[in-house]
């Protein structure tokens, strides 16, 4: 019964630290989401799924912008080879 009960517990044990780590992950780095709308074709297409990155931006980028009514995306245009 001992042996159930501490493999019980560490099953918890990792299932906590797991959901910690995702919590961490999603709040700081990285955050799903999925286009709603057609005003990105043909980069982006209505349905298509996101992995935001909350790093930062580099040029070329798609960067989104939430609003209280909705979440628009935008491209980053780049500069083309800087000499």
């Amino acid at each position: 019964m001992n042996t159930v009960l501490h493999e019980i517990l560490e099953w918890l044990y990792a299932i906590v630290i797991a959901l910690a780590i995702a919590m961490v992950i999603h709040i700081f780095f990285l955050q799903p989401t999925r286009v709603s709308g057609e005003s990105m074709v043909p980069t982006l297409h209505n349905g298509e799924y996101l992995i935001i990155s909350k790093m930062g931006h580099i040029m070329g980028d798609v960067i989104t912008v939430t609003s209280s009514s909705s979440t628009a995306a935008s491209a980053i245009p780049g500069r083309g080879k800087m000499t």
